[in-house]
């Protein structure tokens, strides 16, 4: 997959990839991919702490009003109070961006294409044989 020259991923190339990985339209991801989106943005809107464990964390922080300096005229200016989101990664985000593997199941397709969880089928193959 061709990836900016800055090595971003997308919102489109992450639709793409899902798709692919799960076997369904991207249609069907997009509208997933948006309402989770939309529903991180709501939470935070409305101040809650959103938690995905193993993931990470986003809160909003109150920062306080402060005197700042204009950088091209050195001029101090009074900057408001500002509510900012922030993001804490959670300990296996961690690992794996500095191991580069993911050694359990989260962040992987807990489900097969037909929307089976790879548990339950692999416990009905067994139980046939």
């Amino acid at each position: 997959m061709a990836r900016d020259k800055e090595n971003r991923l997308t919102k489109r190339e992450l639709v793409s990839q899902v798709a692919e990985h799960l076997g369904y339209t991207q249609k069907e991801v997009t509208t997933v991919v948006q309402g989770m989106l939309d529903a991180i943005v709501d939470s935070l809107a409305e101040g809650e702490r959103l938690e995905i464990r193993n993931f990470g964390v986003f809160e909003v922080k109150l920062r306080e009003a402060r005197t700042c300096r204009n950088p091209r005229t050195g001029e101090s200016v009074e900057v408001g109070d500002q509510r900012i989101v922030t993001f804490r990664p959670g300990k296996a985000l961690k690992e794996w961006v500095q191991t580069g593997e993911m050694n359990t199941g989260f962040g992987q397709a807990a489900l097969d294409p037909e929307g089976k969880s790879q548990e339950s089928s692999q416990s009905a193959d067994d139980s046939s044989a």
